[in-house]
């Protein structure tokens, strides 16, 4: 490749490939961002602090959605958002739903606020500079490169350089860029279509039967599970490899294969390329708070942001790419909708070569069970051995385990407010939050998150323990964090109860603090989905002898006591009306419903036991599952 320009990219992954691809190169090559930034039009650099100086524009409701509302604003900014005019035109074009008033009224905040020193704001100031220099010189023809949401602004920054140079500075796709000639003329290739363990096995053993010297370049699309299958395949093949995923590119190394993040990147001729893509690869990176019709209205009105309708051709565009001479098959799993693709090859049912799936047996061992790892192993018995009995997991940051921190926090500020309700409850949650989890004020946004969610979490109890007292009756507590150990048929269980009460008639209340969504039915007990009710009624006749009128479900989230499960002969007909139906049952069929629950109970731990721990894939289950990267016979379902 030669060259005498400039090559500038809008996204930041283009230019890092690039720069990788091509480091003989890389002087000529710039990320645009960091060069409007480094740019003496720039008076500030970009704030670092953008999300807390959203929050002040915010409710505390609304601060829990933050990320998404700023995604949204700083997409329309850069479709052309740039006076107060324009966003009152804008949002002309839109229903006045309160959702976009919202943003209206935001973009307005924004606009008078120091966020908007953005980048669409330096676009903007450099497209009207160049429009009043018309004449002034550049050393270099420039070269601009669009991304796969390329921008409004960057269009128009780039075509602002019309004068200066005599080429055309209408932006063009990475794989446009001119790097070389091939002499291959040769048909395109048919992508190869197969589920994705086999796909991934039959890439590994093709990149390890081929002799060839030249680097193999592997552009990868595929989920994070897949990329570990792929690697651990290429490891088992000793296949020498790196990954960019986890570590830059060296010129010291000397690997036979590099896998990259996916792009249609340009041909060179002592460089051979594979392509892998999942259904991953087809999904929106970010979520906007405009639909596919709003954004579709914008557009015709003269704001063209982004759509899933373009991200996809632009993805099609990029497949087809992939199949010109030059390339080894475009291999896909069959989980990628086919209708994007003209000609579609099958591999054999049976994959050329194919570790084989361990049987997941244990030694017996006897172990104390809790509610949660029974269900672990109702939903999938592998789940449960890598999760509760290997102890395997995979590291997760701090925002993946905000749900987990976020309910622990909660369920202890409870207790501490029965035992010390004169102290403030905010002041008791902060006090739980910095002891569980110190690190969280080093990430002031999600700590201000939890702060903000607490605060509605807050509301919600006061309001329902009124209407605790008024319906249904409770009088006092009995027991707070109440743990029990018992011996059920020889197995023994073990867990803890949020709250035990007592009512006016004598009869005892569970309660149980749900902080998330709670989907709990009776049924669920008999579909092995649901053990933690079920375990609390066994449990309670063990350690007092009155009657338990029910378990209640106490939802933080929404602010309602309406799921649970209940005694028809110990709930009064008012409450049962007010009581989501289904969830009130005769005695014959609340003790049916136990005896059931008992038996599914009592089989899972004699297969637990045994250690008995066969996978059962399930695309849906799989996809959330942490446990698969772990798991052989998982990682092909995601």
């Amino acid at each position: 490749m030669s060259m005498v320009r400039e090559i500038i990219f809008e996204s930041l992954e283009h230019y890092q490939l690039f720069c990788t691809l091509f480091p003989e190169e890389k002087g000529s090559a710039r990320w645009a961002a960091e060069m409007m930034v480094g740019s003496p039009l720039c008076l500030d650099q970009e704030n670092k602090n953008r999300m807390t100086i959203l929050n002040q524009f915010l409710s505390s409701k609304e601060q829990t959605e933050a990320t998404k509302w700023l995604t949204t604003l700083e997409q329309l900014r850069l479709s052309l958002i740039v006076t107060h005019e324009q966003v009152d035109f804008c949002f002309s074009l839109l229903y006045p739903s309160p959702k976009n008033n919202r943003l209206q009224q935001l973009l307005h905040l924004y606009l008078d606020s120091p966020l908007r020193n953005d980048l669409a704001e330096l676009y903007w100031r450099s497209i009207g500079f160049l429009k009043e220099h018309p004449n002034r010189s550049e050393a270099n023809q420039k070269c601009f490169v669009k991304s796969r949401s390329s921008t409004y602004l960057f269009a128009e920054w780039a075509r602002s350089h019309q004068s200066l140079q005599s080429d055309s500075v209408e932006p063009i796709e990475f794989w446009e860029l001119p790097i070389s000639n091939l002499e291959s003329t040769g048909p395109s290739l048919s992508p190869i279509m197969a589920p994705p363990t086999q796909m991934l096995s039959f890439l590994a053993q093709r990149l390890a039967d081929i002799q060839a010297t030249s680097l193999q370049w592997v552009a990868f699309g595929g989920s994070p599970q897949a990329l570990l299958f792929l690697e651990s395949k290429l490891k088992s093949l000793k296949v020498s490899f790196r990954s960019l995923f986890h570590e830059p590119w060296s010129d010291e190394s000397s690997p036979k294969v590099v896998l990259a993040p996916f792009q249609a990147v340009p041909l060179k001729s002592h460089l051979t390329y594979w392509s892998y893509i999942d259904e991953s690869f087809f999904s929106a990176k970010e979520s906007l708070c405009l639909t596919e019709n709003e954004l579709f209205t914008l557009m015709n009105g003269g704001f063209n942001i982004p759509r899933i309708s373009t991200d996809r051709a632009y993805l099609k565009s990029m497949l087809e790419e992939m199949q010109k001479p030059g390339r080894q098959p475009l291999f896909l799993s069959n989980q990628v909708p086919n209708r994007d693709f003209v000609q579609l090859e099958e591999l054999p049912v049976t994959p050329r070569s194919r570790l084989p799936i361990p049987e997941l047996n244990l030694p017996p061992k006897k172990i104390k069970l809790s509610a949660t790892q029974v269900e672990s192993y109702a939903n999938c018995p592998a789940q449960y051995l890598i999760r509760h009995r290997l102890k395997l997991r995979p590291h997760q940051p701090l925002e993946d385990r905000y749900a987990l921190i976020f309910g622990m926090a909660v369920h202890s500020c409870l207790e501490n407010h029965f035992k010390n309700p004169a102290q403030n409850l905010q002041t008791q949650f902060l006090t739980v939050l910095d002891s569980l989890s110190p690190e969280l004020k080093s990430e002031p946004l999600l700590y201000e998150s939890m702060i903000s969610q607490f605060q509605q979490v807050e509301t919600h109890f006061l309001n329902l323990e009124k209407e605790l007292t008024q319906e249904f009756g409770v009088k006092s507590n009995v027991a707070l964090e109440k743990s029990f150990e018992m011996d059920i048929e020889g197995f023994q269980f073990s867990g803890k109860m949020d709250r035990i009460t007592q009512r006016n008639d004598g009869s005892l209340l569970l309660i149980d603090y749900k902080t998330g969504r709670v989907t709990f039915s009776p049924n669920h007990i008999i579909l092995s989905k649901h053990f933690q009710a079920l375990l609390y009624f066994i449990s309670l006749k063990t350690i007092d002898h009155a009657p338990c009128s029910g378990v209640l479900f106490y939802d933080l989230k929404e602010g309602e006591l309406r799921r649970g499960l209940f005694r028809e002969d110990l709930i009064s007909k008012e409450l049962k009306q007010k009581l989501t139906r289904g969830h009130t049952l005769s005695p014959d069929a609340f003790q049916s419903l136990i005896d059931q629950g008992q038996r599914h109970l009592i089989q899972i731990a004699t297969a637990i036991q045994e250690g008995l721990f066969p996978a059962k894939p399930n695309p849906e289950e799989c996809s959330r599952c942490e446990a698969v990267t772990f798991c052989r016979q998982g990682a092909g379902y995601v």
